[in-house]
């Protein structure tokens, strides 16, 4: 059976399957047997490798992200769990592609001075092609979510916090489900969080019946995040 390659565009290029492909090559059939096509490539993802334990844990993610949960995120205290929160939100609004929303203003209304126009330009160019394309890309909440991060600066109020965020998305119009890794860089700015680098990577196909965690969460920090629970 021809194996699903899924190329993530800000966490994926779209999964793409068999038809075009030799069985087993891994190798992705041509964009025109698919219909779709890929946004710029994301900028350069480097993992939280450094991250400290917490003793807090925020809750998963739930629904579709609006320009609203995005505002009161990141009008959170200045605490490395509500960083984590901010977060959060932050990648579920790159990766769902569900709501009609003003992308660019959204995310420019929480971005910080120092978030990169790569990145900037990416995430906006990805959900406009994914929208043009029906793919309906979204995390899928039903799964566990994993998150570890790093704080900078006093412990009780950090001044950037860098997240990883760990999780499935899913791609209705094509049966997938493929494990991301999301990195938020995030500040605290003019009393509240502000976005300040985006990035992202695929980490394979999900494996929606294994339970515990996934082998490819590696190094110290990692914690498993409530299913099913609300974000805030």
């Amino acid at each position: 059976m021809s194996r699903f390659k899924t190329a993530i565009a800000l966490a994926l290029l779209v999964a793409l399957s068999a038809c075009g492909s030799q069985a087993g090559s891994g190798r992705l059939a041509p964009i025109a047997t698919t219909g779709l096509t890929a946004a710029p490539p994301p900028p350069p993802f480097e993992a939280v490798d450094d991250a400290t334990e917490a003793e807090a844990n925020p809750f998963s993610l739930v629904g579709m992200p609006s320009a609203e949960s995005l505002r009161l995120a990141s009008v959170g205290r200045p605490s490395r769990l509500d960083a984590e929160r901010f977060a959060l939100e932050v990648t579920n609004f790159s990766l769902d592609v569900r709501p009609l929303l003003e992308n660019q203003d959204v995310l420019e209304s929480v971005a910080s001075p120092s978030l990169s126009r790569r990145a900037t330009t990416f995430v906006v160019q990805d959900k406009a092609v994914q929208r043009d394309h029906a793919t309906r890309r979204h995390l899928d909440d039903r799964i566990p979510m994993w998150i570890r991060s790093r704080p900078s600066g006093p412990t009780t109020t950090p001044r950037e916090v860098a997240v990883e965020v760990a999780g499935v998305v899913e791609v209705p119009v094509l049966g997938s489900r493929t494990w991301v890794h999301v990195r938020v860089d995030v500040v605290r700015r003019d009393g509240g969080w502000r976005l300040a680098d985006l990035s992202t990577t695929d980490r394979g196909a999900a494996d929606v019946t294994s339970l515990g965690r996934p082998p490819h969460l590696t190094g110290p920090g990692w914690r498993e995040l409530a299913a099913g629970r609300p974000g805030l």
